[in-house]
């Protein structure tokens, strides 16, 4: 499967993510199947804030 095509879960409504962030880095999220560009893209960037703020 080539890597930007998005990993679909089956009956689940979800799939795997790869999405670009503004600094060149690469977040993998899980999200609802459908999700819009910016709506996962808002979502990749709370997991990075999330993530930085347990460090």
């Amino acid at each position: 499967m080539p890597e930007d095509e998005p990993q679909r879960a089956g009956l689940l409504g979800v799939e795997m993510r790869s999405v670009p962030l503004d600094d060149g880095s690469v977040v993998t999220i899980v999200c609802d199947a459908g999700l819009s560009a910016e709506e996962a893209l808002a979502r990749a960037q709370s997991v990075v804030q999330d993530n930085n703020r347990g460090r």
